[in-house]
């Protein structure tokens, strides 16, 4: 799914500080999840250190409603981080569109980015 997330844009890339890895997990990625959104960290089983790790959020269904409903939910956690001190440890990435980085994007640029060229249904 990784390698699909690099070229299909029915894939929202991340890229999770590994300090922050098990919040993003359970307090983002888990209640992300509905019948018109796939979320996931893959396993990645090298034993080689590493700073960050892989996910992905897979639209089901491409529409600008679902990528809203994600954007919403990318703010809301980010939201909830900066007010509780804490880093927000994760780039985004679009086949075709530079990485942004939740912790200095605004959040009219996460929506834009996220939901710019989905289809209106």
């Amino acid at each position: 799914m990784i390698d699909m997330s690099l070229t299909d844009d029915h894939f929202i890339a991340l890229r999770i500080d590994v300090d922050q890895l098990e919040d993003v997990r359970h307090e983002l990625l888990e209640p992300l999840r509905s019948p018109d959104v796939f979320a996931d960290i893959p396993p990645t089983g090298s034993g080689i250190p590493v700073t960050d790790f892989p996910a992905y959020i897979e639209l089901v269904k491409d529409t600008v409603s679902v990528a809203r409903f994600v954007a919403g939910r990318l703010i809301a956690w980010h939201h909830k981080r900066q007010q509780q001190g804490k880093p927000i440890g994760i780039r985004i990435s679009r086949p075709g569109k530079a990485p942004i980085n939740l912790e200095v994007t605004t959040d009219e640029e996460i929506t834009i980015y996220i939901t710019e060229g989905r289809e209106q249904k």
